[in-house]
This record gives structure tokens, sequence and C-alpha cells, in this order.
């Protein structure tokens, strides 16, 4: 915009240089020719005036020339520089151009305000929902994994707005819980609630060792881990899924954010929340417009540690219902049951 405005106003000297010589162009042509060729057709006259007797065409040449040197005197000090008056009305235009323009950024900045603004209603609204959950589940001798179910289910409309879903997007609300791993001494993630756009069962889930996808490092780590796009080349390896991927991961699992459940800050996380969805740089740390897409995911997870401790570790440390003993995954399966891997 500076760039343009730069050039405007050196089109715009360049025009008033212009039209001041074109300004003393006319003024000469007027005083120098217009008055002065009328003076000299009027002396010439009266040189012939003083040798002959005068006609009545040479008194009307007097008065013609008489005429021409009043009409070009009268011009030569009515005019007026109309470049000056030209300059003024582009600046003006540049002036209304500037300021439609902050019309339409303010607009757009409007928009975007509103639409933050119920974002942010979106987010309390779900953690007040969530809360709503905890608290009716004190009087209910249900497993802490249900609950964490109803946690979500509770919020989900509030939830998609929050997140800024849209209709067209395929995503991924995942809590996952560590459990031993049989000999192994690192845990596996196993999904124990979720919300999809793409419905799936929770035992048709994978699940994850730790150190392995987005789910297992942030376990691992300890660490959020926010990706604007998995396929993105910089990222390398880092989160190979190895004989855990499937076919249809690169279509739906574009952006991803995970967040541990911390029970303890000296201890190993309880869980992970995995946000997942089809729409590269959704979820993005250099985005700060407005309330970070990623941000609800904190929520969840907090949310999630009041629920696990409001129930006790001793009930979450039970086996799974089998309707729930799933293994879990950042990355859902087809609609129609498959094979775990």
């Amino acid at each position: 915009m500076s760039d343009l405005h730069e050039i405007s106003q050196r089109v715009g000297e360049h025009f008033r240089t212009q039209s001041r010589k074109v300004q003393n162009s006319s003024v000469f042509v007027k005083l120098g020719l217009v008055l002065g060729g009328a003076t000299l057709a009027a002396v010439a006259h009266c040189i012939e005036l003083s040798h002959e007797k005068p006609s009545i065409w040479t008194v009307c040449g007097l008065v013609g020339a008489a005429l021409v040197f009043v009409g070009g005197a009268y011009m030569a000090m009515t005019e007026q520089d109309v470049g000056e008056a030209l300059e003024t009305a582009r600046q003006a235009v540049d002036k209304l151009r500037d300021d439609e323009h902050q019309i339409e950024q303010y607009k757009k900045e409007r928009v975007q305000l509103r639409k933050e603004s119920n974002r942010g209603l979106n987010l309390y609204t779900a953690m007040d929902g969530m809360r709503g959950a905890i608290e009716q589940s004190l009087d209910q001798d249900v497993p802490p994994q249900r609950y964490l179910k109803t946690l979500l289910e509770t919020s989900r409309n509030a939830l998609e707005v929050a997140f800024d879903f849209s209709i067209a997007d395929s995503w991924t609300i995942c809590i996952f819980k560590a459990d031993a791993n049989g000999a192994s001494d690192k845990k596996v993630l196993r999904l124990v609630a979720h919300l999809r756009k793409l419905h799936c069962e929770i035992t048709t889930a994978r699940e994850w060792e730790e150190g392995v996808g987005v789910a297992g490092i942030a376990y691992s780590t300890g660490n959020d881990i926010t990706i604007p796009d998995l396929l993105a080349p910089e990222l390398g390896s880092t989160f190979d899924l190895k004989e855990n991927s499937r076919p249809y991961d690169a279509q739906r699992y574009r952006s991803v954010v995970a967040v541990p459940i911390e029970m303890n800050p000296d201890a190993a996380p309880w869980g992970v929340v995995v946000i997942t969805i089809d729409k590269p740089g959704h979820f993005d740390l250099a985005n700060s417009q407005g309330i970070a897409t990623y941000e609800p995911a904190h929520a969840i997870a907090a949310m999630a540690a009041l629920a696990v401790k409001t129930v006790g570790r001793e009930r979450l440390d039970s086996p799974l219902p089998s309707e729930l003993g799933g293994i879990a995954s950042m990355a859902e399966v087809t609609q129609s049951p498959e094979p775990k891997s």
C-alpha cells in the first residue's frame, strides 16, 4: 500500500509540473500573441489613419482589435491553474480509497471478532458442561471411562465451535489412558472416550505404544505437541507410525494437537488428549489471532484430570468394561470394523 502511495505522489508531482508548463504557455499565448497581435493591428490602423481618410472598414478593424485586446486581457486575468484543482481531486480520491480500505478491513475484523467471541463463549460453555458432568457422576457408581465419555458428549456442539471445526471437516477428539503393556516396560495408550465426525466403535480403534505416533511421543515426553501438517517434509520420519499406519491416514489426519493429562508434575501423565483434523494448518502455534484453535484441547485435558482426581486412581486402574475395552488411536478406523493390528 505504501508503494502505491509513493507512485501516486510521484505521478501527481509530474502532473503538477506539466500543468504549470501548460499554464505558462497559455499565458504566453494570451498575453504575447492575442494581446500583442491586437495591439499591433490597432497601431497599424492608427498609422494608416494618419496618412489617409479613414474608411468604415478601418474603423471596424480598430474596434475589432480593441475587442480582441479586452477579451485577451480578461482571459489572462481570469486564468486559473486547473492542475492544482485536479491534483486536489486526485488526493481526495486517494483518501477515499484509503478510507474504503480501512472500512473493509474494519468489517473483516468485526466479523473475525464476532467469530472469536462466539468460540470463546462456546469454550466456556463446553467447560461448564464438562464440570456439570463431573458433578453428576459423583452420585453415580459408574466406571470412570463411562463418565469421561459423558464428559465429551455433553459438550460436543460447544467443542466443535470452540475448535473451529466446519461441516466439511473430518475431525476426532480422543482421550487416551496409559496402561501397562504386558512384559514391556513401556506403557500403551488405549482409547477410553472419543468424539468423531466419522463414527466408529471404540473397540476398533488402534493402540499406541509409548514413544510411537503423536500420542505416544506426547506421553513419553510429557510435552504438548502441535503439528500444523503431518505431511510437512521437515518432519521426516519423526512421527512414523510403522506397522500401525492405515491407508487413509494421510487424508484424514493432517493437523494434530496432543496434550498430556497431568495428575502429578513429578509423575508420568495419566493419559493424553489428542485432537486431529483433515485440514492442514488448522492447529498452528504461529496463529495467534483470537483464541488458538488448539486451546480447547488444554481445557479437555484439565477437565479430564479433574474427573480422574475426583473419582480416584484406584477405580481408574480397574479393567475396562467390555464395551469400552478398545485400543487407542489418534487415527480412527473405517466405519466398518477392522481387525486390530
